[in-house]
């Protein structure tokens, strides 16, 4: 697995991920356009708070990250699986601790907020180490309640 930059190349094939039942049934409305704004601030702009990856399996894109700084020295990371193929085989699980080895060695406080209806995300996030901190409501779907979760990365492993 590795990650790259996010390149207008790819944007065609995430904008197709944006639109498939199991991404869109968490990546939408105010949330969606959020992304997508920050998408193009990214792609257009040195100063973009947000940076976005494409994930690889082999050469194959595969997956979408987004990360942040969060506080002090830590991250905050969102991602998602946009090719079915590679759903349920474990990459979920690999993602993050690959990115975070890869790119961001120095950070140990990850940061993640799916929402509480997503139990699937919940699990995979579990069993990579992440803990619930607590719940919330969104300023960008009112409607929806997260859960913020945290990762203490030591060393070199998880």
């Amino acid at each position: 697995m590795h990650f790259s930059h996010l390149t207008k190349e790819y944007l065609p094939l995430l904008k197709s991920w944006f639109q498939k039942p199991h991404v869109a049934e968490y990546w939408h409305g105010q949330g969606l356009q959020n992304t997508l704004t920050s998408i193009d601030q990214f792609l257009t702009s040195e100063e973009a708070p947000f940076t976005h990856w494409i994930a690889f399996h082999e050469n194959t894109p595969f997956g979408y990250l987004i990360t942040a700084p969060y506080e002090s020295n830590g991250l905050s990371v969102d991602l998602l699986i946009g090719d079915e193929r590679f759903l349920g085989k474990g990459l979920g699980t690999q993602m993050i601790p690959e990115l975070i080895t890869a790119h961001f060695s120095h950070i140990h406080d990850i940061y993640i907020d799916p929402s509480l209806s997503n139990s699937r995300a919940i699990h995979v996030y579990e069993k990579v180490g992440f803990v619930q901190v607590e719940e919330f409501t969104p300023s960008w779907d009112p409607e929806d309640r997260c859960v913020l979760m945290h990762w203490k990365r030591d060393g070199l492993g998880h």
